[in-house]
Protein backbone atom coordinates (compact mmCIF):
# COMPACT_ATOMS: atom_id res chain seq x y z
CA UNK A 1 0.00 0.00 0.00
CA UNK A 2 1.15 3.41 -0.84
CA UNK A 3 1.42 5.75 2.20
CA UNK A 4 4.45 7.86 2.02
CA UNK A 5 5.47 10.09 -1.86
CA UNK A 6 8.34 11.49 -2.21
CA UNK A 7 8.64 14.26 -4.58
CA UNK A 8 12.28 15.41 -5.04
CA UNK A 9 12.35 18.81 -6.90
CA UNK A 10 14.55 21.13 -8.14
CA UNK A 11 12.87 24.06 -9.75
CA UNK A 12 13.05 23.26 -13.15
CA UNK A 13 10.33 23.02 -15.54
CA UNK A 14 9.40 19.61 -14.15
CA UNK A 15 8.58 20.71 -10.85
CA UNK A 16 5.29 21.70 -10.81
CA UNK A 17 4.32 18.87 -12.86
CA UNK A 18 5.70 16.54 -9.88
CA UNK A 19 3.89 18.26 -7.62
CA UNK A 20 0.57 17.92 -9.11
CA UNK A 21 0.72 14.17 -9.76
CA UNK A 22 1.67 14.17 -5.86
CA UNK A 23 -1.42 15.69 -4.81
CA UNK A 24 -3.34 13.30 -7.20
CA UNK A 25 -1.80 10.50 -5.60
CA UNK A 26 -2.08 11.79 -2.51
CA UNK A 27 -5.35 12.38 -2.73
CA UNK A 28 -5.95 8.71 -3.99
CA UNK A 29 -4.35 6.81 -1.28
CA UNK A 30 -4.10 9.12 1.69
CA UNK A 31 -0.27 9.57 1.98
CA UNK A 32 1.74 11.92 3.03
CA UNK A 33 3.74 13.54 0.35
CA UNK A 34 7.33 13.83 1.45
CA UNK A 35 8.89 16.88 -0.72
CA UNK A 36 12.76 16.82 -1.22
CA UNK A 37 15.20 20.37 -2.56
CA UNK A 38 18.65 19.63 -2.78
CA UNK A 39 21.38 22.08 -2.70
CA UNK A 40 24.43 20.40 -4.98
CA UNK A 41 27.44 20.96 -2.87
CA UNK A 42 29.41 19.94 -6.24
CA UNK A 43 28.56 23.31 -7.35
CA UNK A 44 30.24 25.24 -5.30
CA UNK A 45 32.74 22.27 -3.54
CA UNK A 46 35.99 22.02 -6.30
CA UNK A 47 36.89 19.14 -4.35
CA UNK A 48 34.11 16.96 -5.21
CA UNK A 49 33.97 18.35 -9.10
CA UNK A 50 37.60 18.17 -10.09
CA UNK A 51 38.75 14.46 -9.69
CA UNK A 52 41.97 12.91 -11.10
CA UNK A 53 40.71 12.81 -14.46
CA UNK A 54 39.30 16.64 -14.45
CA UNK A 55 41.38 19.62 -14.83
CA UNK A 56 39.70 22.77 -13.70
CA UNK A 57 41.94 25.95 -14.89
CA UNK A 58 40.84 28.23 -12.44
CA UNK A 59 40.37 27.16 -9.03
CA UNK A 60 37.33 29.79 -7.55
CA UNK A 61 38.32 32.04 -4.31
CA UNK A 62 36.94 31.54 -1.21
CA UNK A 63 34.87 34.65 -1.57
CA UNK A 64 33.01 32.77 -4.81
CA UNK A 65 32.37 29.67 -3.18
CA UNK A 66 30.55 31.30 -0.53
CA UNK A 67 28.50 33.37 -2.25
CA UNK A 68 27.69 30.28 -4.82
CA UNK A 69 26.66 28.39 -1.44
CA UNK A 70 24.51 31.30 -0.51
CA UNK A 71 22.77 31.47 -3.61
CA UNK A 72 22.17 27.85 -3.80
CA UNK A 73 20.92 27.98 -0.39
CA UNK A 74 18.38 30.84 -1.67
CA UNK A 75 17.28 28.89 -4.74
CA UNK A 76 16.71 25.84 -2.18
CA UNK A 77 14.48 27.77 0.16
CA UNK A 78 12.58 29.08 -2.91
CA UNK A 79 11.47 25.95 -4.12
CA UNK A 80 10.03 24.68 -1.21
CA UNK A 81 8.50 27.99 -0.20
CA UNK A 82 6.55 27.79 -3.70
CA UNK A 83 5.67 23.83 -3.20
CA UNK A 84 3.98 24.35 0.37
CA UNK A 85 1.90 27.64 -1.00
CA UNK A 86 0.53 25.26 -3.68
CA UNK A 87 0.13 22.21 -1.39
CA UNK A 88 -1.50 24.05 1.59
CA UNK A 89 -3.89 24.82 -1.16
CA UNK A 90 -4.78 21.29 -2.24
CA UNK A 91 -5.17 20.40 1.45
CA UNK A 92 -2.91 17.35 1.22
CA UNK A 93 -0.65 15.76 3.96
CA UNK A 94 2.88 17.09 3.19
CA UNK A 95 6.74 17.33 4.76
CA UNK A 96 9.08 19.26 3.20
CA UNK A 97 12.97 18.52 3.25
CA UNK A 98 15.97 20.23 1.95
CA UNK A 99 19.49 18.21 2.01
CA UNK A 100 22.89 19.37 1.08
CA UNK A 101 24.91 17.11 -1.07
CA UNK A 102 25.18 14.87 -4.45
CA UNK A 103 21.02 14.51 -5.60
CA UNK A 104 21.53 11.11 -6.37
CA UNK A 105 22.87 9.92 -3.61
CA UNK A 106 19.97 12.07 -0.94
CA UNK A 107 17.63 11.09 -3.26
CA UNK A 108 18.34 7.39 -2.63
CA UNK A 109 18.65 8.09 0.85
CA UNK A 110 15.21 9.36 1.20
CA UNK A 111 13.61 7.04 -0.97
CA UNK A 112 14.29 4.58 1.73
CA UNK A 113 11.23 6.41 3.85
CA UNK A 114 8.61 6.11 1.12
CA UNK A 115 6.83 3.57 -0.68
CA UNK A 116 7.27 5.78 -4.08
CA UNK A 117 9.22 8.33 -5.63
CA UNK A 118 8.17 10.70 -8.11
CA UNK A 119 10.22 12.64 -10.59
CA UNK A 120 10.71 14.40 -13.77
CA UNK A 121 12.38 12.59 -16.94
CA UNK A 122 14.01 15.29 -16.68
CA UNK A 123 15.81 18.43 -14.28
CA UNK A 124 17.09 21.71 -14.57
CA UNK A 125 19.88 20.69 -16.98
CA UNK A 126 17.64 19.67 -19.39
CA UNK A 127 18.76 22.19 -22.43
CA UNK A 128 22.13 20.74 -22.16
CA UNK A 129 21.17 16.55 -22.94
CA UNK A 130 19.60 15.40 -25.93
CA UNK A 131 18.98 11.80 -23.59
CA UNK A 132 14.88 10.56 -22.85
CA UNK A 133 16.03 10.43 -19.10
CA UNK A 134 18.72 13.08 -17.56
CA UNK A 135 21.39 11.84 -15.77
CA UNK A 136 20.08 11.63 -11.98
CA UNK A 137 16.33 10.06 -12.95
CA UNK A 138 18.68 7.54 -14.25
CA UNK A 139 21.14 6.51 -11.60
CA UNK A 140 18.33 7.23 -9.05
CA UNK A 141 15.82 4.03 -10.68
CA UNK A 142 18.98 2.01 -11.05
CA UNK A 143 19.90 2.51 -7.26
CA UNK A 144 16.69 2.11 -5.48
CA UNK A 145 14.20 -0.77 -5.14
CA UNK A 146 11.03 1.68 -4.08
CA UNK A 147 8.11 2.27 -7.30
CA UNK A 148 8.84 5.25 -9.58
CA UNK A 149 6.34 7.42 -11.17
CA UNK A 150 8.33 9.05 -14.32
CA UNK A 151 6.41 12.25 -15.38
CA UNK A 152 6.92 15.05 -18.67
CA UNK A 153 5.89 18.77 -18.20
CA UNK A 154 2.56 18.79 -18.04
CA UNK A 155 0.35 17.01 -15.49
CA UNK A 156 -2.21 14.58 -17.58
CA UNK A 157 -4.59 12.92 -15.70
CA UNK A 158 -4.39 9.35 -15.33
CA UNK A 159 -6.63 7.11 -17.57
CA UNK A 160 -5.19 3.74 -17.59
CA UNK A 161 -2.35 1.35 -16.42
CA UNK A 162 0.07 -0.62 -18.44
CA UNK A 163 2.23 -3.28 -17.02
CA UNK A 164 5.01 -5.72 -18.85
CA UNK A 165 4.61 -9.12 -17.43
CA UNK A 166 7.21 -12.35 -17.98
CA UNK A 167 6.26 -14.43 -15.26
CA UNK A 168 9.62 -13.26 -13.24
CA UNK A 169 9.80 -11.88 -9.34
CA UNK A 170 9.85 -8.37 -10.56
CA UNK A 171 7.55 -8.69 -12.76
CA UNK A 172 5.46 -10.41 -10.36
CA UNK A 173 5.61 -7.55 -8.26
CA UNK A 174 4.99 -4.94 -11.00
CA UNK A 175 1.74 -7.00 -11.05
CA UNK A 176 0.91 -6.70 -7.85
CA UNK A 177 1.73 -2.82 -7.40
CA UNK A 178 -0.56 -1.87 -11.01
CA UNK A 179 -3.28 -4.14 -9.12
CA UNK A 180 -3.12 -2.34 -6.19
CA UNK A 181 -3.10 0.67 -8.15
CA UNK A 182 -6.02 -0.01 -10.46
CA UNK A 183 -7.74 -0.83 -7.87
CA UNK A 184 -7.48 2.33 -5.65
CA UNK A 185 -7.44 4.81 -8.44
CA UNK A 186 -10.68 3.39 -10.52
CA UNK A 187 -8.61 2.23 -13.51
CA UNK A 188 -8.47 -0.01 -16.32
CA UNK A 189 -5.34 -2.50 -16.56
CA UNK A 190 -3.58 -3.85 -18.98
CA UNK A 191 -0.78 -6.85 -18.83
CA UNK A 192 1.42 -7.10 -22.17
CA UNK A 193 3.56 -10.18 -22.23
CA UNK A 194 6.06 -10.80 -25.41
CA UNK A 195 7.60 -14.04 -25.98
CA UNK A 196 8.74 -16.01 -29.21
CA UNK A 197 6.82 -18.81 -28.09
CA UNK A 198 2.68 -18.86 -28.19
CA UNK A 199 2.25 -21.33 -25.90
CA UNK A 200 4.58 -19.64 -23.19
CA UNK A 201 3.40 -16.30 -23.51
CA UNK A 202 -0.12 -17.52 -23.35
CA UNK A 203 0.93 -19.71 -20.21
CA UNK A 204 2.34 -16.39 -18.35
CA UNK A 205 -0.94 -14.40 -19.57
CA UNK A 206 -3.23 -17.30 -17.56
CA UNK A 207 -0.51 -17.10 -14.39
CA UNK A 208 -1.50 -12.79 -14.70
CA UNK A 209 -5.26 -13.63 -15.22
CA UNK A 210 -5.27 -15.52 -11.99
CA UNK A 211 -3.54 -13.23 -9.65
CA UNK A 212 -5.61 -10.82 -11.21
CA UNK A 213 -9.15 -12.60 -10.77
CA UNK A 214 -9.59 -11.90 -6.95
CA UNK A 215 -9.02 -8.32 -7.24
CA UNK A 216 -12.30 -8.19 -9.42
CA UNK A 217 -10.66 -5.72 -11.91
CA UNK A 218 -11.63 -4.16 -15.67
CA UNK A 219 -8.66 -5.87 -17.30
CA UNK A 220 -7.21 -7.29 -20.34
CA UNK A 221 -4.25 -9.25 -21.66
Amino acid sequence: MIKSILLPIDGSAYTDSVIEYGIFMGRKFDAVLRVLTIVDIRLFDWSLSSGADSFVPIMPSPEFQEESQKLQQEKADHVLKKAAEILNRSAVKFETFKRAGIPVDEICNMARQADMVVMGIRGEYERWSDKLLGVTVEAVTRQINKSVLLIDKVFKPIERIHVGYDGSDTANKALQLAAEMSTILSLPLGVIAVFDSKDERNAVLDEAERYLLPYNLNYAL
